[in-house]
């Protein structure tokens, strides 16, 4: 699996963004037939110092809802 991830800042250190993009190739299984190769990718938002001592996180996992098995 490669994993890939990019974080930037959006409001100074107030709130930042993640992305992160993962990439499975296809595999062979046990019974010797092939799955697809597919792609994730996550999106997290992470804000702090909005309020002292809190710091706030919230995540989209398979963003574009692929769908693998």
């Amino acid at each position: 699996m490669q994993n890939e991830r990019l974080i930037a800042p959006l409001i100074g250190e107030k709130l930042s963004a993640g992305l992160e993009w993962q990439y499975e190739s296809s595999r062979k299984t046990l019974a010797g037939e092939r799955t697809d190769a597919f792609s994730l990718t996550n999106l997290t938002l992470f804000s702090q110092h909005w309020v002292p001592g809190l710091a706030l996180s919230a995540s989209v996992y398979n963003l574009f809802d692929e769908h693998y098995s």
